[in-house]
């Protein structure tokens, strides 16, 4: 089965104390089949020491959204938590919704990729995303993955405006969006590059 297998809260507070954070998930494809994670269908709860609903929500991004057998992806939503004391915010749970999906080819790939930390503490990346095939590409979507050394996702910052590619074209990014909290460089083992077409 296709199955969470891990989910955090990375949380901060700004200059004027109100809590805010990006949820994140990490999905992993244990079946034979391909799947797909549709946008803003799966939800999350978020949950104080004492097991008590702090937050909730759906994750408004799925990276990638079709998944191929073994393959895994990251659901990804900010949230404004101003209402909880950043330190009571525990634990996060996760309701994923799966669909089936034919198998789709890796037509996008991303190169050039630079990273930094960007004003504020968050992370800013940039590279190319590129369309080496003889078929236009529309909507294409490219999100960085900043990993711990445990594979965990420590940040993701994503393009969060589509875009086509022609055939054997490419384009230059540059995202720091959404402005995510503070990340110690030191603690970026990997980036992880991910891009294609995305379906609203």
């Amino acid at each position: 089965m296709a199955t969470v297998t891990g989910a955090w809260f990375r949380g901060w507070s700004d200059s004027t104390s109100v809590t805010r954070g990006q949820v994140l998930a990490v999905v992993d494809n244990l079946t034979s089949m391909w799947v797909s994670l549709p946008a803003g269908a799966s939800r999350y709860t978020i949950l104080d020491a004492a097991g008590r609903r702090s937050a909730s929500g759906a994750f408004a991004y799925a990276f990638p959204q079709r998944l191929p057998p073994g393959g895994r992806a990251y659901l990804v939503d900010m949230i404004d938590a101003s209402f909880s004391d950043l330190a009571t915010l525990v634990e996060v749970t996760v309701e994923p919704v799966f669909g089936s999906s034919e198998p789709v080819a890796d037509l996008v790939t991303v190169t050039d990729i630079m990273w930094q930390g960007a004003d504020g503490g968050g992370l800013t990346a940039s590279g190319r995303v590129n369309n080496p095939g003889a078929v236009e590409i529309r909507d294409v979507v490219v999100a960085i993955v900043f990993l711990d050394a445990a594979g965990d996702p420590l940040s993701v910052v994503y393009d969060p405006e589509p875009s086509s590619l022609g055939p054997d074209a490419s384009r230059a990014f540059t995202t720091a969006y959404p402005n995510t909290g503070p990340v110690d460089p030191t603690d970026v083992f990997l980036v992880r590059p991910i891009a294609g077409p995305y379906k609203p």
